[in-house]
């Protein structure tokens, strides 16, 4: 029986070694191969790990652009309710001030209550002691669309901002300073 031999690359052989195979003959060509299969997997990966970064920023943008939103909706809706608004005209500047239909009615509060911010006698009325502050808070629920973002931060988001402002008018604080009749609210 004849030894089996291995051919070597510069066209020499050597005699394998018994229980020994030669391995399969892989020319520039198989290494060339395998390099850019690689490359390809490399590539797979690092662009799935980007493609997954750039959809969570976008949703991290999102939850900011409403949180901005929100805010300036409560902000506005403190300032009309600061110069003596109704609760629907408060609710009303709030929702104008958001991108349209953004902010349902019920999401916007106003406290204290119109009835009471507009009462300087009778229980509750405001007084110089109590009622010279306006509260709106605006509530917005927000839905991320990245499974990553869902899976950290849940289905939905409460997004919550309140905004307080001292009464001008009705103002029922006593007028003060020089001269005497100067508003208090202002």
């Amino acid at each position: 029986m004849e030894a089996r031999r291995l051919e070597l690359r510069d066209g020499r052989t050597a005699p394998l070694r018994a229980g020994l195979e030669a391995p399969p003959a892989q020319g520039a060509r198989g290494e060339e191969r395998r390099r850019r299969g690689q490359a390809l997997v490399e590539f797979a990966l690092t662009v799935t790990m980007l493609a997954l970064m750039l959809v969570g920023v976008a949703d991290f943008a999102r939850a900011f652009y409403f949180d901005v939103a929100i805010s300036s909706a409560a902000n506005e809706g403190a300032r009309v309710s600061a110069s003596g608004g109704s609760d629907d005209t408060v609710r009303a500047a709030a929702r104008a001030s958001a991108p349209s239909g953004m902010i349902c009615s019920s999401c916007v509060t106003v406290s204290p209550s119109q009835a009471t911010r507009a009462s300087t006698s009778g229980v509750g009325a405001c007084s110089p002691s109590t009622c010279i502050w306006t509260t709106v808070t605006v509530t917005y629920t927000f839905a991320p669309f990245t499974p990553l973002a869902v899976a950290f931060v849940g289905h939905q988001v409460t997004l919550t901002r309140s905004v307080t402002e001292r009464m001008r008018s009705p103002c029922a604080l006593p007028p003060t300073g020089n001269p005497p009749n100067s508003n208090p609210c202002t």
